[in-house]
């Protein structure tokens, strides 16, 4: 089984729309997908995650309680 894992500090605006295209993509190539970052940052507009939440091949890590958001 291949994996992906993307990672983004934050999921504010364009990030969400860059993190669905390249899920859209691995998703056709075979690949579980790992999405990483900070899940507890209030976001104005969630519809690309939203978008993505029922798949069971998409696993996401919140990073916020790591040192430095994870990075």
């Amino acid at each position: 089984m291949k994996n992906a894992l993307l990672f983004s500090q934050s999921f504010v605006g364009h990030r969400q729309v860059y993190i669905f295209v390249f899920v859209q993509i691995l998703q056709k190539l075979g690949y579980t997908i790992y999405i990483a970052g900070n899940f507890k940052t209030k976001l104005g507009s969630t519809f690309y995650f939203d978008r993505l939440k029922d798949n069971e091949n998409i696993f996401r890590i919140d990073t916020s309680e790591l040192a430095g958001d994870g990075v």
